[in-house]
């Protein structure tokens, strides 16, 4: 984990994101390629960081859950305060 991350949320988000890549994607071969560099463009040209995205955001907010919570309620300040609250998605120094 980047230490230099500022945000406990950004690192939850960090740390579920590279599970979702664990659980996705680790039996992947990634083709031949001469330097890391090569290899990253290969890696970020798939489908896989959007992959580790998705998987974070269910993984920290899942969205049965969170439908739940957003039931009969008017989109405003208020909700947006009340799921930051209760999924810890508020940016807050760690």
């Amino acid at each position: 984990m980047n230490s230099e991350i500022p945000f406990i949320t950004r690192k939850r988000f960090a740390a579920a994101h590279e599970l979702g890549h664990y659980e996705m994607h680790r039996h992947l071969q990634p083709v031949f390629t001469d330097t890391e560099e090569d290899m990253m463009n290969w890696y970020k040209a798939g489908p896989h960081e959007t992959e580790a995205n998705e998987f974070a955001a269910e993984f920290l907010m899942p969205s049965e859950v969170f439908h739940k919570e957003c039931e009969r309620k008017k989109f405003g300040p208020e909700v947006i305060e009340h799921l930051s609250n209760r999924f810890q998605a508020r940016q807050q120094r760690f």
